[in-house]
């Protein structure tokens, strides 16, 4: 059978699905919502993540200049009570500060907004959580997130071709298994030692979920490489590819690496 543009750009709208569901579902994707004021309606876009030198800023714009805010927070897991700062003006925004914490360290927050047309609370009944990490160089991030994404688009590719009996599917299973060791493996760790201080927190050593799921989905690849080694056996590369497309549609970060104030000692779960 000739080669189809068709399995490759399936593929690839695949993959670009998973990826954004991946990305909007994860807890570190900023909080988003919105607030209204004397029938004014104001959206708001809040950080759940920071890698930045100093303070985390938390930023309302273009708010009603009537309107005044209050910034609460503390540390997640540390058994302290709640500190409050007011919230300054900056033109027509409200700007606070959350105090910078060591990689992996965990806040939360919430926001108070009052004017004489009533009050509004940001993360009120559920606070708005933001962790910490530390900076992860482009030249090692693009690579690891290249490389994942790579990994998920040839492994549709194969499963798609292992579906029409395309020739060449052996050929894009074994990229997928590259890709994968690639950017799960080697440059993966890097990335979470520059983010969180540690090289690797799944299994045997921890419980993060974004390592454990890389590895898993490795092991199922491999496995279904193994099994097509002397005769073919689609149904193995299939369920391997689906496999792969339900862990990587896991919400990144989820079980991830968080700091415990306690001991200061980096833990997954």
């Amino acid at each position: 059978m000739k080669r189809s543009p068709f399995t490759y750009l399936m593929a690839l709208l695949i993959t670009l699905a998973a990826a954004y569901y991946q990305r909007v579902t994860g807890p570190t994707y900023p909080a988003r919502g919105k607030v209204t004021f004397d029938r004014q309606t104001y959206s708001y876009r809040l950080p759940r993540s920071y890698d930045g030198p100093g303070d985390s800023e938390i930023r309302l714009k273009q708010l009603d200049p009537s309107i005044q805010g209050q910034l609460s927070f503390r540390r997640l897991g540390a058994g302290e009570p709640w500190g409050s700062v007011s919230m300054r003006r900056e033109r027509d925004d409200l700007v606070g500060s959350l105090p910078h914490q060591p990689p992996a360290g965990r806040m939360e927050y919430i926001i108070a907004l009052s004017s004489p047309a009533g009050q509004q609370t940001i993360g009120g009944d559920s606070p708005i959580r933001i962790r910490f990490r530390g900076v992860v160089p482009l030249t090692v991030l693009i690579p690891h997130v290249t490389c994942m994404f790579l990994a998920m688009w040839a492994s549709t590719v194969t499963a798609l071709k292992a579906i029409r009996r395309t020739a060449g599917y052996k050929t894009t299973a074994w990229l997928t298994v590259v890709f994968l060791i690639l950017g799960g493996m080697i440059l993966g760790p890097i990335v979470q030692h520059h983010a969180f201080g540690e090289y690797w927190t799944g299994v045997p050593f921890g419980y993060d979920l974004t390592d454990n799921k890389t590895l898993i989905a490795l092991v199922g690849w491999l496995l279904a490489l193994l099994a097509n080694w002397k005769k073919e056996r689609t149904g193995a590369i299939i369920a391997a590819a689906v496999f792969l497309l339900v862990v990587y549609s896991i919400p990144h970060s989820v079980l991830g690496s968080h700091l415990d104030y306690s001991s200061m000692k980096v833990k997954t779960g």
